[in-house]
């Protein structure tokens, strides 16, 4: 039973921030989820000092409560810097996942959040605009894991597959909701990253693969499950 948003409190966080150069920041600070009538607050508030010089981070998430029986629902913000930010909540069991998209469409972030304990998160999270990726870290990353990967080879592959599976979950959730630009913006997004990654990884998908997604989601969900396997031995539960 998840606890973080579904549940009024005050939330520490504690981390570190890395930018698209690899630079890494402390970060901490504090988040307070507030239940309305009708919306949810997700109130944060983050300081990462960079060389000595404190930077703080406002936001504040606007969230439509879960239906009953729901696993999914929407939010928007609006960010200092991005301007007005708009997103999904999914749970999968014990994770919470978010993605999200500025309203220009330049910037879009993706966000994981696993229940350790009913007080205890891990969080990843990484904002993408066409410059290139900043990543925001809370918890403790495994260094070594971290290093091994990038060693190998796999990890932009990874991060290209973690990229085209969340698609699909937004895809699944448009057509939940029923909300058909939203299902109509994911088939496009989805069917352009799948070109994107047999163009760089041919060994994975093929141009017969890449035909069966635009048929069939749940082919497309095993095909990323196929490219999963061959890359790390196991499938995106296992990593």
């Amino acid at each position: 039973m998840h606890t973080f948003l579904f549940e009024e409190g005050l939330w520490t966080v504690k981390g570190e921030y890395v930018d698209e150069a690899g630079g890494r920041a402390a970060l901490e600070g504090e988040t307070r989820v507030t239940h309305r009538p009708g919306t949810w607050l997700n109130e944060g508030r983050m300081r990462i000092v960079r060389d000595g010089t404190p930077v703080d981070i406002e936001n504040r998430y606007r969230i439509v409560p879960f239906a009953d029986g729901a696993d999914f629902t929407s939010w928007e913000s609006d960010h200092p810097a991005l301007g007005r930010l708009r997103g999904h909540f999914i749970v999968v069991g014990n994770a919470i996942l978010s993605s999200c998209a500025t309203a220009d469409r330049l910037y879009a972030g993706t966000e994981f959040l696993l229940q350790e304990t009913p007080g205890r998160y891990l969080n990843r999270g990484a904002m993408f605009s066409p410059r290139g990726q900043d990543f925001l870290v809370v918890g403790d990353p495994d260094e070594k894991g971290l290093r091994a990967l990038s060693e190998s080879g796999a990890a932009k592959t990874v991060e290209s597959l973690k990229k085209i599976r969340l698609s699909a979950t937004m895809l699944e959730i448009g057509f939940k909701s029923e909300n058909l630009g939203e299902v109509i913006h994911c088939q496009v997004e989805l069917e352009q990253l799948v070109e994107k990654l047999r163009a760089e990884h041919g060994d994975l998908v093929t141009a017969e693969q890449c035909e069966a997604v635009r048929e069939s989601l749940e082919g497309f969900v095993a095909l990323i499950d196929q490219a999963f396997e061959k890359i790390s031995g196991g499938g995106p539960g296992k990593r």
